[in-house]
């Protein structure tokens, strides 16, 4: 029997809130400097395509990153969608 009490989809504004900054990030993917492949460090990526810092942290922690790592815009991507999407109890 389900807990009424526990939450089992994300909270509305929360849902919102991680579609809308995918929509940004996509705008921004669409800009002629958007080379996937290059390797950049994560404060480039992170500032380049104007990412929170609470979401970079979270990838960060998620991903156990160092500062100053390089990798591909889409690892990047990619981390912050995984980043955005946790669940956490």
């Amino acid at each position: 029997m389900e807990n009424p009490d526990t939450p089992t989809q994300p909270a509305e504004g929360a849902t919102q809130s991680a579609q809308t900054g995918r929509q940004q990030r996509k705008k921004k993917e669409d800009s002629p400097e958007s080379e996937s492949g290059k390797l950049e460090t994560i404060e480039h990526w992170a500032a380049t395509l104007e990412v929170p810092t609470w979401l970079v942290a979270a990838a960060s922690a998620k991903h156990r990153w160092p500062l100053g790592l390089e990798i591909t815009r889409a690892d990047f991507e990619s981390a912050l969608e995984a980043a955005e999407t946790e669940e956490v109890r």
